[in-house]
């Protein structure tokens, strides 16, 4: 079959950021994003336990997690100024 079908069934029903050259231009927005949100969190806490179990991201393709629960450990640092 020789056409573009936007609606086709065979998709697999996902997409993907792809990698290498076929990346999608937000990844690296978004990686940079949870960095800043987990290094912003790491200056704050004493220590980031894990909270249960990791939920794994069910994919054929890629490697991942839905979810990874995690909770602050031994309060709350406070920066002095």
């Amino acid at each position: 079959m020789d056409t573009f079908d936007i609606d086709r069934q065979s998709s697999g029903g996902h997409l993907t950021f792809g990698r290498g050259i076929h990346q999608c231009i937000g990844q690296p927005i978004a990686r940079l994003e949870a960095e800043s949100l987990i290094s912003a969190l790491a200056r704050k806490v004493f220590a980031i336990e894990r909270a249960g179990e990791p939920v794994p991201m069910l994919n054929n393709t890629l490697r991942g997690f839905t979810s990874i629960p995690v909770r602050p450990e031994g309060g709350l640092r406070w920066a002095a100024g």
